[in-house]
């Protein structure tokens, strides 16, 4: 016989303030408070941290409601709101700079809007989103509840240097090296991505629109301007779609077109492209 349970967490510091509350009626459905302020990231993490390898600032708040409502093909509801203000993060290795930042989202029985405006790299940044999250129940109690989602993203860069991202793309080939080798020498086996957590939590029941604008984008930061960018992408029932077109002078000088399909052992990719002018790395 289920019996109602009540469970209550409360942890604080001067800079740090955490208070989780979970009650467990007889229908054995739970409802979950939950909220959190960080008034300094820098003094909260001092001492914990590595400062010569990366460093991070600013203040957050978020306050959560989430409730289980017994319909397995809506588990979870969610009412909450949260920020994230005057936020910085610098990091080494891989080299990422995150300046002078604000977020914030409201999140209401699974309807989600969120903005962030801030730099990267030094360079504007804006993305919106907004849409539907709602959560199945999980039928692997070692997973996650696997989401299905609708979401719509935005996301606007005033100038892209390509060459800020490098130190990025290093840090996931070696990681992705050295996972491919450690496989291979202790023989493990073979792992396919349509069973990997990422796939069955984010992607089996994703539906996503994503716009990227790049108002500008160069090599380095001396280099020739390649031009205005515009890239969208589609991810639904398993597929991707990826669309970048664009180029210098306001002329459509690169037409890239790529499918990328999920629900497979491994994802496999097609993909079209035209380039009608290219820069020779001599002339960036």
């Amino acid at each position: 016989k289920n019996s109602e349970s009540y469970f209550k967490r409360k942890i604080s510091s001067p800079e740090f303030f955490y208070d989780e509350q979970i009650f467990t009626p007889n229908n054995n459905l739970k409802k979950t408070t939950i909220s959190i302020q960080v008034d300094n990231f820098h003094k909260l993490f001092e001492g914990l941290i590595l400062e010569d390898e990366f460093s991070i600032q600013g203040n957050m708040k978020l306050n959560m409601r989430i409730e289980e409502t017994g319909n397995i093909s809506d588990w979870i509801w969610i009412d909450g709101n949260g920020s994230l203000n005057n936020f910085e993060f610098r990091s080494m290795s891989p080299d990422i700079r995150l300046l002078d930042t604000n977020l914030h989202f409201i999140w209401s029985q699974n309807e989600l809007q969120t903005g962030l405006r801030g730099k990267l790299f030094d360079k504007e940044l804006i993305t919106d989103m907004s849409g539907i999250i709602s959560f199945n129940k999980a039928a692997n109690k070692n997973l996650p509840n696997p989401l299905a989602s609708n979401l719509k993203l935005n996301v606007t860069m005033d100038s892209l240097i390509l060459k800020n991202f490098q130190s990025i793309y290093e840090f996931f080939t070696k990681t992705v090296s050295e996972d491919i080798k450690e496989r291979q020498e202790k023989m493990l086996p073979e792992s396919f991505f349509i069973q990997s957590p990422l796939y069955k939590v984010f992607l089996e029941k994703a539906k996503l629109k994503a716009n990227l604008k790049l108002d500008e984008v160069k090599y380095r930061t001396s280099s020739h301007s390649l031009g205005k960018y515009n890239l969208d992408l589609k991810i639904e029932s398993g597929l991707g779609n990826l669309n970048l077109s664009g180029g210098a002078n306001n002329k459509t000088d690169t037409d890239l077109n790529l499918n990328i399909y999920f629900d497979r052992k491994m994802p496999t990719f097609e993909f079209r492209t035209k380039v009608s002018s290219l820069f020779w790395f001599d002339e960036i």
